[in-house]
């Protein structure tokens, strides 16, 4: 059954010529052999659109498409996920590696806990000449937990929104709303908490490339937020981004599959974790703008 299951790799990409030849290689030299790379290019304007093509007529596993606009990285996200017709969905990026065993591993472990709706694996991070950088120690796996707990963990104890680039069933993925708003990544993650489980390998299969090592965080965070809106979301103020952030964590409680009695007590243990863990970032940098005005 593992063996024959079809999992869509979804790759959308902007810009990636520089690393996207070794990434497809790397998912090509995957020993589960049956999936689908499905590529959303976003308006690159380097040699991407050509890596793309050139790999695409090798191999018909690999479906290359290209907007006509930018439309932003999570317009961009959506679209090859609409586009996913296998049994599991995997997001890749254009600059990652994976070791070969990395699709078989994670789905030998949904095969075997079927209340589970994600598995990843520990991340090795890696600079842009394949060195080993460190591996990101944060252990989450909510396998035995309740729903309830499994989305109150994630609040408190998941540092990034890395379960993100595991294997996820997709046909509970689809029916997770993906929203343009600042921490999409971990709104993502809070919901599909709500429906299933969390399994981690502990073991570093994925290797997540650090490719702007001159950057800062707080350029980064520039950077990430310029990339991933719409025009028309842009132009809003930096609160307005973090307020969404509390919005659409309450959105996620009142879409939970849960009863009546069981949402009721999600509300009262997530509202104040998500104030308190959203707020003060807020609070933080409200106050930080009135100094700099002073």
């Amino acid at each position: 059954m593992i063996k024959k299951a079809l999992v869509s790799i979804g790759m959308p990409v902007y810009n990636e010529g520089g690393f996207l030849i070794k990434s497809l290689q790397s998912l090509l030299d995957q020993d589960h052999q049956n999936f689908e790379i499905i590529i959303s290019d976003n308006c690159s304007t380097d040699e991407t659109q050509q890596i793309c093509l050139e790999f695409a007529k090798k191999d018909r596993r690999i479906k290359y498409y290209r907007n006509d606009e930018n439309v932003g990285a999570i317009e961009n996200f959506r679209k090859v996920i609409d586009l996913a017709s296998g049994q599991y969905f995997m997001l890749a990026s254009g600059h990652d590696l994976w070791q070969d065993c990395y699709i078989s591993a994670c789905l030998q472990q949904l095969d075997e806990h079927p209340e589970a709706v994600l598995c990843y694996s520990l991340i090795q991070l890696i600079d842009v000449n394949d060195k080993p950088l460190k591996i990101i120690e944060n252990r989450f796996d909510t396998r035995g937990l309740s729903p309830i707990t499994s989305f109150n963990s994630l609040l408190w104890s998941l540092r990034g929104g890395n379960p993100i680039y595991g294997i996820i069933r997709t046909n509970v993925l689809k029916k997770v709303r993906m929203v343009d708003c600042m921490a999409m990544d971990m709104i993502f993650l809070a919901e599909l908490s709500l429906r299933g489980a969390f399994i981690q390998i502990p073991e570093p299969l994925f290797h997540r490339r650090v490719n702007k090592e001159s950057e800062s965080s707080a350029q980064a965070i520039e950077r990430r937020d310029k990339e991933l809106f719409k025009r028309q979301v842009k132009q809003k103020s930096p609160n307005y981004h973090r307020l969404r952030i509390i919005y659409e964590h309450l959105g996620v409680m009142r879409r939970a599959p849960l009863g009546f009695v069981k949402k009721t007590a999600l509300f009262m243990s997530g509202i104040p974790a998500v104030f308190y863990i959203y707020g003060g970032v807020i609070l933080e940098k409200t106050g930080r703008s009135l100094r700099k005005r002073k």
